[in-house]
């Protein structure tokens, strides 16, 4: 898989001036291969020892829970891949994506680069954009693909305890909206049985009323 991603740590490296070029580029794929495996491909942009690229790998599937296989690290040129496959790792049925167990394994440089290439209908619910003192995070959405530019600013944390599951204003919105003719609606026939409560009180206060009085002969 080196020939595939390769080329991907090369188009991030084209990106803006004003954007420092990426020290690390994951690219992870789901939904794309004929297995039910998602993949997952590290390149460093520097030569990196097999030990530390090794070492990373373990890390990473340590923080993810994933239990890697097809492992395999190699050297192209002047850059250091590493690759592996797991179940899992997106999680489908939840619409979350991992951010975190990337973040806390390469939070040793400064620029990091996530790809996420998800093949069908995902129901996203991940992450978006979020900042603290200890990292920026910028997040880029396009067709079928998940993009998070990461700046460490502080690598000095064990855990960022990023949100998993995010639901953005805009769906809030949107959703207190659809809401609001249900509220509207219950309300109004709430008003609707009481009105007819009182009615019906009324009624019968009269009908007891008029029964309970003496006739007159």
């Amino acid at each position: 898989m080196v020939i595939l991603f390769t080329p991907i740590f090369a188009e991030s490296a084209k990106t803006k001036s004003a954007e420092p070029v990426p020290d690390v580029v994951v690219l992870v794929l789901s939904g794309v291969l004929p297995t039910p495996y998602d993949a997952v491909s590290v390149t460093y942009n520097s030569k990196t020892s097999k030990d530390q690229a090794h070492s990373d790998l373990k890390t990473l599937s340590l923080l993810g829970g994933w239990q890697a296989k097809a492992s395999q690290i190699s050297t192209v040129g002047g850059t250091t891949s590493s690759e592996f496959q797991a179940l899992g790792i997106v999680k489908w049925d939840l619409g979350v994506i991992p951010i975190e167990p990337f973040v806390r394994t390469f939070k040793r440089y400064k620029n990091i680069k996530l790809h996420f290439i998800i093949k069908g209908a995902f129901p996203f619910k991940s992450l978006r954009d979020y900042s603290d003192k200890f990292v920026d995070i910028t997040f880029s959405p396009t067709y079928g693909a998940y993009i998070y530019t990461i700046k460490i600013k502080n690598p000095n944390f064990d855990k960022l305890n990023l949100p998993i599951i995010v639901v953005p204003e805009s769906q809030k919105t949107s959703s207190a909206k659809a809401n609001q003719p249900e509220k509207t609606s219950n309300m109004a026939k709430w008003l609707i049985a009481l009105t007819a409560a009182i009615v019906v009180g009324i009624i019968t206060f009269i009908i007891v009323n008029r029964i309970n009085q003496p006739r007159k002969e």
